[in-house]
């Protein structure tokens, strides 16, 4: 185990003169226990989000993952981990969003002090979600100092540990979710011991849930697992030739829940999934010419398009064709972009898109029941939170305006193209892929508290930039360039 001293002697580069300490993307070095405690807490934690804890922890209550996040900082800390500069270089990317989260406060400060509803305070709102952003900003330079010592693969190698035993406790449940659409007995014995956990219960029938209180929940943890599992297939060079037990048990595993999910029609998941396939062909050899600054940038916006194509869709669809969740999602999107043009620059100030949500509600919207509910003052009490946009991409947009939005989208961007620019490996692939299937989950989900999206973003900053090639022993000795073509030529 490494301690502090063992290397807070080495100098602290920038990033693409990184030390190439760890040459191979699969060498590994034991991680601390306690980190390995956080990592295996944050992983099984996070299949219970949205089931709603302390009220205290206000927005975190719903956060299964908390106490592993908790943890993971903690072990950081402890191993002296955060003394390693390269961290506080990483966490500065973030620096103009912080920047922005401030001046957007200041233009927008009466106008905060002023909003209300659902019993929220605009200032209230907008410190609780200051510190969700501030926490895992905190967990992602945690995550980032743990790789750039002990390894990316160590850290890794225990989540992909963490992520079997996490991939069979949601299987099980999940097959049980499925007899009791055919059972109908059995289903009423399944909702008695789901509500020792939580009080919600599967919104539809033939719908899966998890262990979380929506479906959206269990596909975005999904993903993350299936990332997780994905290593050792990585470190066998996805060749199914170098598998052993433990790969094709990853490879049934990985199946098996991609199957579930499918089953689950949970569009969040095929979100991700898409994007990771996206993923998956920019990183292809036919593409490998296209400039490493289209491809990330490609992950990172193609998202927008993606969301306008949802709305346009559903909004020129005929009133019977729309769905409850159908309109609920695209209504969130439509909102924010009404508000965003209202405030394009630094938009309306973080946490307040909750606040000015019902100004820019469409008519056609209240066919729905999660949008007519904020209309309704007898229901006030049944709601659990202000109304959410459905999207990170929106709801960013919409209140830290256009500054805001790219503040937020360009540390990813360049993730992923130092990723790209280092010599490609099996470890630089997977990990930009599960990065880009985190990313498209944005469609889906207007919160910063997605662990795995941290954690991908972490593990391809803190790989090691690729090392210079060394000079070809024929150019040594002087050897004309003409006469090393043709020996070539000849071999």
């Amino acid at each position: 185990m490494l301690g502090a001293s063992s290397y807070r002697q080495s100098p602290a580069r920038p990033f693409n003169e990184w030390p190439n300490a760890y040459r191979s993307d699969f060498i590994a070095v034991r991680l601390p226990i306690l980190a390995t405690v956080g990592i295996l807490a944050m992983v099984v934690g996070g299949l219970f989000n949205g089931v709603n804890g302390p009220a205290g922890l206000g927005e975190l209550s719903a956060e299964g993952a908390l106490t592993g996040t908790a943890i993971i900082i903690m072990s950081a800390v402890l191993s002296g981990s955060v003394l390693d500069v390269r961290g506080l270089q990483a966490l500065l990317l973030y620096m103009p969003l912080a920047v922005c989260v401030l001046l957007s406060y200041a233009v927008n400060a009466d106008e905060i002090k002023a909003a209300h509803f659902l019993g929220r305070e605009g200032p209230e709102k907008f410190r609780s979600s200051l510190l969700v952003l501030s926490l895992y900003l905190t967990l992602f330079y945690s995550y980032f100092c743990l790789m750039a010592v002990f390894g990316v693969k160590s850290v890794l190698r225990v989540g992909g540990q963490a992520a079997m035993l996490a991939a069979w406790m949601l299987i099980v449940e999940m097959s049980v979710e499925v007899l009791t659409w055919f059972i109908p007995p059995l289903r009423g014995i399944w909702l008695s011991i789901r509500h020792l956990w939580t009080s919600s219960t599967s919104a539809e029938l033939h719908r899966l849930v998890g262990f979380g209180s929506e479906p959206s929940f269990g596909a975005i943890s999904s993903l993350g697992l299936m990332g997780l599992l994905a290593v050792p297939l990585a470190e066998a060079g996805w060749r199914p030739s170098a598998f052993d037990r433990r790969t094709w048990l990853a490879v049934v595993t990985l199946v098996a829940l991609f199957l579930f999910q499918l089953i689950g029609d949970a569009r969040t998941f095929l979100a991700g999934a898409f994007g990771a396939a996206l993923g998956g062909v920019l990183m292809s050899r036919p593409l490998r010419r296209l400039p490493a600054s289209v491809k990330s940038a490609t992950i990172m916006l193609a998202p927008l398009i993606a969301q306008a194509i949802a709305i346009y869709t559903v909004y020129q669809g005929a009133p019977g064709t729309r769905t409850v969740s159908n309109i609920g999602r695209t209504v969130g999107m439509l909102t924010a972009t009404k508000l965003w043009s209202q405030h394009p620059i630094l938009g309306l100030g973080l946490g307040q898109y909750g606040f000015h949500f019902r100004a820019e509600v469409p008519s056609w919207g209240l066919q729905s029941w999660e949008i007519s509910r904020f209309f309704r003052d007898a229901q006030f009490d049944l709601i659990g939170g202000l109304p959410p946009s459905y999207s990170i991409f929106s709801r960013l947009a919409t209140e830290l305006g256009i500054v805001g939005f790219l503040a937020w989208v360009l540390p990813p961007i360049y993730a992923m193209r130092r990723a790209l620019t280092r010599a490609p490996g099996r470890l630089t692939t997977l990990l930009f892929c599960a990065l880009a299937a985190q990313i498209w989950t944005g469609l889906s989900l207007d919160s910063f508290r997605n662990v795995y999206y941290w954690l991908w973003l972490a593990g391809l900053l803190a790989l090691p930039g690729a090392a210079k090639p060394a000079p070809r022993p024929a150019d040594a000795v002087g050897t004309p360039r003409s006469r090393i073509r043709t020996a070539e030529a000849m071999q």
